[in-house]
Order: C-alpha cells, then structure tokens, then sequence
C-alpha cells in the first residue's frame, strides 16, 4: 500500500510557480492573495525545482500510458498512435494503418465497379499485396528526402556561419556568455527591474521581500559590488513582497510598491524616506510624473492613489474602477491614464472630482496601459 499523498495546498504552489515561471505576474500575485500559498509553513518552497509542474504531469501522463499499454499478462500493447494529456486514446498500430488504406482504397474501387467504370479486376490479396509495396516504397522515399534535407540544411548553416564570420556589417549578433554579468542575492523570484536614468545603477524587485540596488561596473572584469538592500519590513498588513520599482525622473529616489498595500520612497543609498499606508491590497503599478514630484500607485483594492513625493503624504485617491487597477500611465504632470481587469479606462486629473475620459471597448481584463 503506497503511502504517496498529494495536498490542495502543494497543487497550488506547483500552479503559482508555472504561472511565475512562465511570465504571468499578475494572475499570480492574484492566484496567491486567494489561495494564500506563500503563508503556508508547510511547504518547503527550496525543494521545488524549476519547471516542477510541467515534471510531475510528464511522468503522470507516462505512467497512464504504460498503465493504459499493459496486459494482465505483464507485456505491453503495441500501440503507434500518439498519447496526449488531453485528448481521448485509440490504439493503432502499423496493420490498422494498412487496414484503414486498404478500405478506403477497396471502397474507392467499389464504387468505381458499380458505376461501370472498373475494367481490370483484380483480387483483393493482390491489391493488398501492391499497396504494401507501394507504402514501403514510400517510406524509402521519405527517409531519402529528409536525409537529403538534413544534409542541405547543415551545408547551409555551414555557409551562413561562414558568410557571418567574415562580413563585417553582421544583422544578428548573439551574446555570449563571457558577456554577461550575473547578479546574484535575491532569495526568491525577481518579478521587477528598473533602471536609473541618470548613474549605473539598476533596482530590483523580488518575492524574497526586498528591492536591491545593483551598480554596474562599467568593465567585465570590474568586481561586482554588493547591493545595497531595501528590506521591506511586515507590519501585520501581509506580505511585502515587492511588486513594482521605479526611480524618479532626476535618479535620486527610488519608490517601491508592495504586496502587502504600501508604498514605500527609498533614496539611492537605501535609506527609507516614507512610506504610504492607504491602499488595503498589493500595489501592481507605479509611475512618476515627469516633474518628479508626484507619483501614482494602482491597487488590487480597485482604486488609483496621486502621493506626494516631497511630503509622503497622498494627494488624491480615485475610485472609478470596479476590479483590481492593473497599470497606470501619465499624460502630463498632473493627468494619468488608468486601466483595470474591468475592462475599462479611465482618464483623470488632480484636482478633479470626476474624470475627464472614460473608455469602453476591450473584451476582455486590460492590463497594460501607454500614454505616448
């Protein structure tokens, strides 16, 4: 008797990091705030291997086609059709293939007897006997063909690279390895990055609850210096796993937002200047005007918050939207753009009560949006 158990709760965190892994940042802040996976002490998340999800359902899927092939006797089924994860199982193999040939081609000659039309009848073991010789035929041609375009393909690699090797005006580069520099520290996924406009500096954003300021040396062989490392702290308000970071237009501060529902300012040395506690739900999108003075964050708590960045303190919150507010942009300094998984997009200025535009069209969630 086995003693294998699966639980709901390792099935979800299988789910959240192929949704991760895979370049869905939004459905999986969302997958994990329902599901509330990260807060489970029970699974140990360093066990998990990339890629785990897409792992276990191969061998599932591999184990049910051994299983589905086997005889009572222990041998397997000979079986050429193909097993798929979702698709209904018929077994063929290479007789039925003929079978199947041969009834199409016995029913194309039926017909043809009836309507007078055959003139040379033949026996059906005769017929049966062509047509294998005509598909092993086939088969020959086939394997010749592709041979031949295998080999073409690689004279025609071999030329290329020889072509790129010696033209000095080249229209795909690829980096390699010894090009690239390696930043390493984050415990956890990294979901954001941003650069700062003015110096070498490159901000990161990371599941292990901290942002991170990278220098980067200007050579490859430079040392890489450690990062300077923005903690961002619980408070009780759930996790601050950091969502969004962006550097404000002059390079000298760094606003971070969280999952946790706060806004966070951070100078470049990685002192914390302010944070903003007014959203109730993680913060998906942050931008600054172009001015620098201003900054807006949009929530899953479906509002759009302006703060002042000179103060901390919020200058206006906007309530339109009817779900999660997924992204934001600005138009002038004190005009932004808002979209939400609504479907909707709003366009509203400080100051004002209501706003300015409302837009209606998408069919489905929206979540990015672009002000140019």
């Amino acid at each position: 008797m086995t003693n294998c158990t699966i639980t709901s709760d390792e099935i979800n965190y299988l789910i959240y990091r192929y949704l991760i892994e895979s370049g869905f940042v939004h459905t999986s802040y969302m997958f994990q705030h329902e599901t509330h996976i990260l807060q489970n002490s029970n699974i140990k998340t360093e066990n998990v291997k990339p890629g785990a999800l897409i792992h276990y359902l191969q061998k599932g899927l591999l184990y049910t086609e051994v299983q589905y092939h086997a005889n009572e006797d222990g041998t397997e089924k000979h079986c050429i059709a193909p097993f798929s994860l979702l698709s209904t199982h018929h077994c063929k193999t290479e007789e039925d293939e003929d079978d199947d040939k041969d009834n199409n081609d016995s029913d194309y000659f039926n017909s043809i007897a009836v309507n007078g039309k055959l003139s040379n009848k033949r026996s059906r073991k005769e017929r049966k006997e062509e047509l294998k010789r005509e598909k092993k035929a086939d088969k020959r041609i086939k394997k010749d063909n592709e041979d031949s375009m295998k080999d073409s393909l690689n004279e025609s690699e071999d030329i290329e690279v020889d072509i790129e090797n010696s033209n000095n005006e080249q229209e795909i580069n690829l980096i390699s390895q010894k090009d690239v520099i390696n930043l390493v520290g984050h415990e956890a996924s990294v979901f954001v990055c941003s650069w700062n406009p003015v110096e070498p500096l490159l901000a990161t954003g990371s599941g292990d609850r901290t942002a991170r300021i990278w220098t980067i040396p200007e050579s490859l062989n430079d040392p890489i210096k450690p990062p300077i490392v923005l903690d961002h702290k619980p408070d009780g308000n759930g996790n601050p796993d950091v969502t969004t970071v962006e550097w404000n237009p002059s390079g000298t501060l760094l606003a971070t937002g969280a999952y946790d529902g706060h806004a966070r300012i951070w100078n470049k040395s990685g002192q914390l200047v302010y944070t903003m506690k007014r959203h109730t739900l993680p913060i998906f999108s942050l931008k600054w005007n172009h001015k620098g003075d201003l900054f807006l964050t949009a929530s899953v708590d479906k509002t759009v918050i302006i703060w002042d960045s000179n103060t901390g303190e919020a200058r206006q919150q906007y309530s339109f939207h009817e779900a999660p507010v997924m992204d934001v942009d600005w138009k002038d300094d004190i005009t932004f753009a808002s979209c939400s998984t609504d479907k909707q997009i709003y366009v509203c200025q400080l100051g004002l009560v209501d706003p300015l535009k409302h837009f209606s069209g998408h069919e489905v969630r929206i979540l990015s949006i672009l002000i140019t």
